[in-house]
């Protein structure tokens, strides 16, 4: 039915897949953020109750992007990755200019829903090309840079998103033909989703196929052919991968999703101020942590770690709920900022970790899939459980205007220590996996005399 793809195989073309995947995640992230900051104008445009917006800026979303996450690494395994990779691209930007055409809360939610379904297919597709493309010894830093697109994505909306609508709202007669008149919340959705529209055609016309199995697939991971064989094989690390590093990445959501409330309630600053103040350092900091922490990976890798993937998320969750607590107990706002830089200059291990170690174990056949069920839990853990338990605690346990400020810190520390307790559960499967490769596979050591040496060296002590 396809003609014969073109095939990626040189380290121009690899660079090519990477921007790619980089442009289309921060198009994503700048579309899923956009909502929560026009949220108060969309509401009395639709005349939505609170319940209503709560459920368009969060369950709409997160739960269609949880649910769709597995079928997307279904599909992903089993299709040509730059088709999918287009498809999902305009679907996605498709459903985010829906957005800023919909006219009642219906048309919003099934337009939010249409936004989770697409942009679903997106981790899976990154996870199963970049194993695929770059080397092993490369990986993690080249899942730091594509996660850092997210990081800009959410930076740039909070720095020019607002700036835009401000802007337009100098025009109360904006129109589009065949449209009619729009609002600046409109105008924004539209904006967003014209340079979505535009990459899905670059990427039909310029992307070559990326080549099927990687160089390091490992002997014991070939046995497995499908997600529950590996995870009945590897039960230890299966569940540090599906269960830790996502508990892991809880810390980070509970307070992003509390952060702005949080510094209304505790320091008096609405969230305009603190949304600048925030996105100048903190964000800042997340994005130059992110492009940082694939390196700090390997750096735990040239040390001896050959668990280092699932060390450095577990590294991240700490630091991230013990620095942003003690940033949050500050009496002064601008301490808090300062404490919480730290934080978020870690705050993308646990995802980077994550990544770098499903593209160590997980087959080919299966590592798009087995992504789509680590996004589900995702989904329903840590963006679900994480947010939900900081208000639970802020109702019924830590009553009061400071409430707030140790609701977030239990529930951070409650992801950080018990994700961390399954990841620790899972180095030693880690660094076996790592050995068998790199000595039982096909007779060519893949990435790998190193990693077994480190291997041999930890498990001696």
């Amino acid at each position: 039915m396809f003609s014969e793809p073109q095939v990626v195989d040189s380290k121009t073309g690899c660079r090519s897949v990477m921007a790619l995947l980089f442009l289309a995640y921060l198009l994503s992230f700048a579309d899923r953020i956009a909502f929560g900051l026009v949220l108060k104008p969309i509401k009395m445009s639709l005349s939505l109750s609170d319940t209503q917006a709560g459920v368009l800026v969060g369950a709409s979303f997160a739960v269609s992007y949880a649910v769709f996450s597995p079928l997307g690494g279904w599909i992903v395994d089993r299709h040509r990755r730059r088709n999918v990779l287009a498809f999902a691209v305009a679907f996605w930007s498709l459903a985010t200019l829906s957005c800023g055409l919909a006219t009642s809360v219906v048309l919003m939610g099934v337009a939010r829903v249409a936004v989770g379904a697409g942009e679903a297919l997106l981790h899976p597709l990154a996870v199963s090309i970049v194993s695929d493309v770059v080397p092993a010894k490369g990986r993690a830093n080249a899942f730091a840079i594509y996660l850092s697109a997210g990081a800009f994505g959410a930076v740039s909306v909070w720095l020019f998103g607002g700036a835009l609508v401000h802007a337009l709202s100098a025009f109360p007669h904006l129109a589009l033909p065949a449209v009619g008149r729009i609002e600046p919340w409109q105008a924004l959705f539209i904006t967003l989703a014209i340079p979505g529209i535009a990459l899905a055609v670059i990427v039909v016309l310029l992307m070559k196929e990326p080549p099927r199995g990687s160089a390091t697939a490992n002997v014991a991971g070939r046995r497995a052919t499908s997600v529950s064989t590996f995870v009945r094989a590897h039960p230890r690390l299966a569940l540090a991968i599906l269960v830790g590093c996502p508990l892991n990445l809880m810390a980070g959501v509970a307070l992003l999703s509390w952060l702005f409330v949080a510094f209304d309630r505790i320091y008096g600053w609405p969230a305009g101020k603190s949304g600048q103040v925030i996105g100048l350092t903190c964000g800042v900091m997340f994005i130059i942590g992110c492009l940082l922490s694939g390196r700090m990976v390997e750096a735990l890798r040239k040390q001896g770690y050959a668990d280092a993937s699932l060390r450095a998320s577990v590294a991240g969750a700490i630091a991230f709920a013990v620095f942003s607590s003690i940033g949050i107990e500050m009496p002064n706002p601008y301490a808090c900022i300062g404490c919480m830089a730290f934080a978020f200059a870690l705050g993308y291990l646990p995802a980077v970790g994550a990544y770098t170690a499903i593209s160590e174990v997980v087959p080919e056949s299966i590592r798009a899939a087995f992504t789509g069920i680590t996004t589900l839990i995702v989904g329903l853990v840590t963006n679900s459980l994480g947010p939900f338990m900081v208000g639970l605690l802020s109702d019924h346990l830590f009553k009061g205007t400071d409430g707030i400020r140790y609701a977030i810190i239990a529930t951070m520390m409650f992801g950080a220590i018990v994700g961390s307790g399954f990841c620790a559960r899972g180095f030693a499967s880690l660094r076996e996996h790592l050995h068998l490769e790199s000595t039982d596979s096909i007779g060519a050591p893949s990435a790998s005399a190193e990693v077994a040496e480190s291997t041999k060296r930890l498990n001696a002590s």
